[in-house]
């Protein structure tokens, strides 16, 4: 360990947290299995294309200092699931205080996706690849920890307490995958980003699902900076379900739920979650 390194090891942890948080100007946040790494694939490649550089700039760590990291453009971003954790954490333990207030002084893009669709999505990993949880489908959706209520109460304060934050920008899942461009637009205007028509495109397409799919199936994925760990985390390479890129369907949930489950849940996600989010009918046919 040289010098400097031994003396930023001896600073308080809690002047590095006061770092991060003074030199970060957006943070990206939501859900897992929302459309976090394909939002990161995407914008990391176009800022890739138009810095030209060598490597995709992914958001995912600060320095030495705890200062947040950028790109040639743009502001300073980070990517978070703050506070979420999965270990004894309830909808109860959830409150404005440390799920919203925290940001209240930044630019926020929160992350979204209708909730059955990220849930079976990260009931797959949870049981295929981390191998955290072990039991049945409609256990893990009922489940204090990991479940429906849990997720609704996230995003009912983010709902209730936006207008709190500095500005918030509502980025959907479903209006990604149905319309690319104009959703990625949205978000380099959002993030005061100029918007160059040939590397959008570029961008557009190497994130597509179809190219991430592959890439992930070929093993040739890139790493994060800060820890070198692949972005996609892929469980059994035999068994498609245990791929971190492994449907990416809106509506999906419906492949995996009975009749009946399906209508029990569609209606408690009309009845409890705020409307702002549009989630207020069935997905998919």
């Amino acid at each position: 360990m040289t010098i400097l390194e031994n003396a930023l090891h001896k600073l308080p942890s809690n002047l590095f947290i006061w770092n991060r948080h003074r030199t970060t100007d957006v943070y990206m946040l939501g859900y897992p299995k929302s459309g976090n790494t394909w939002i990161k694939f995407l914008l990391g490649r176009y800022l890739q294309l138009i810095c030209s550089s060598s490597e995709m700039v992914f958001f995912d760590g600060y320095d030495h200092f705890g200062r947040c990291q950028n790109a040639c453009v743009g502001p300073s971003i980070y990517h978070t699931h703050s506070p979420l954790e999965w270990t004894y954490q309830t909808a109860k333990d959830l409150t404005d205080h440390n799920t919203v207030k925290p940001f209240q002084s930044r630019k926020v893009v929160l992350i979204v996706r209708y909730p059955l669709d990220a849930l079976v999505s990260s009931y797959f990993q949870a049981v295929l690849q981390t191998k955290e949880f072990s039991g049945e489908l409609s256990q893990f959706l009922e489940h204090k920890v990991w479940g429906l209520e849990k997720w609704i109460r996230f995003y009912n304060l983010w709902a209730h307490h936006r207008q709190n934050v500095k500005d918030v920008l509502l980025l959907r899942y479903e209006d990604l995958r149905s319309d690319t461009e104009i959703s990625f637009k949205h978000l380099l205007n959002f993030l005061l980003i100029d918007i160059k028509e040939q590397q959008m495109n570029e961008a557009i397409h190497y994130a597509s699902f179809e190219n991430m799919k592959t890439l992930e199936k070929k093993g040739d994925i890139p790493r994060y900076r800060s820890s070198g760990l692949k972005v996609f985390a892929t469980g059994d390479i035999n068994n498609p379900e245990s791929y971190h890129v492994r449907k990416g369907k809106v509506g999906g949930y419906k492949d995996y739920l009975s009749l009946s489950e399906i209508e029990k849940y569609e209606a408690r996600i009309a009845q409890e979650l705020d409307p702002w989010y549009g989630y207020t009918h069935s997905l998919g046919k």
